[in-house]
């Protein structure tokens, strides 16, 4: 649909209102919508609101329009006022040289509409990213520690049946162990879990450090 096809469809549906109006019914007691006018006009409305929508998204021609529906039918009978038929009439025509007078307003509303899609898009995408990236990183972690406990107690049964006397004997024999363990933990963490592997694996030098430090010094 072109945007001079989008004028000329508001264009009828304002003549179309303009039409209502004038068979409105005037008596000395009130002036009221023509019976048979009333559904038609219903339906009109519903309309205009989803033509506009459609091509604006959300927008105050809308809003308007339907406030003024529902404010209309806010009586007794439940049928539209004339003033707000009126009303309505008045926002097309406000509507209409605006986009006569700005050809371009409607392709750059389009163009808005399309970023935003756009952006919403990419949002998702990057949510989606950063949930399967949590995923990756907890079974990562969960594999490291339970492949670590493996071979924790692989190493501890080879100390101890084995045995490697001069780790079981030496002062620091626990500590040693312990050292040994949490190294290989992080290590291991360090493999499975790419985004803590610089600190995991920083961690374990150091800790390798000081238990080369702790043998010397306790051997």
């Amino acid at each position: 649909m072109q945007n001079q096809e989008l004028i000329n469809m508001l264009t009828q549906y304002k003549s179309d209102f303009e039409g209502i109006l004038s068979r409105f019914n005037h008596t000395r007691e009130r002036i009221y919508i023509d019976t048979k006018d009333d559904p038609i006009y219903r339906q009109k409305v519903l309309e205009v609101v989803d033509l506009l929508n459609d091509w604006l998204g959300e927008n105050h021609y809308s809003k308007m329009i339907s406030r003024h529906f529902n404010s209309g039918i806010s009586n007794f009978l439940g049928m539209a006022s004339y003033k707000s038929v009126e009303n309505i009439i008045g926002v097309l025509g406000a509507a209409i040289p605006r986009f006569k007078r700005d050809p371009e307003l409607l392709n750059k509303i389009k163009a808005e509409k399309a970023q935003t899609r756009r952006n919403v898009e990419v949002s998702e995408q990057l949510i989606k990213f950063k949930r399967a990236e949590r995923k990756a990183n907890v079974m990562g972690a969960v594999a490291a520690v339970s492949l670590s406990l493996v071979i924790i107690g692989v190493f501890e049964a080879f100390v101890h049946f084995y045995p490697l006397n001069w780790l079981i004997e030496h002062k620091s024999s626990l500590p040693l162990q312990v050292g040994f363990d949490v190294i290989l933990v992080l290590g291991l963490l360090g493999a499975f879990v790419p985004k803590w592997r610089k600190t995991c694996w920083g961690t374990t030098g150091i800790g390798g450090i000081a238990l080369v430090l702790l043998g010397l010094l306790g051997g």
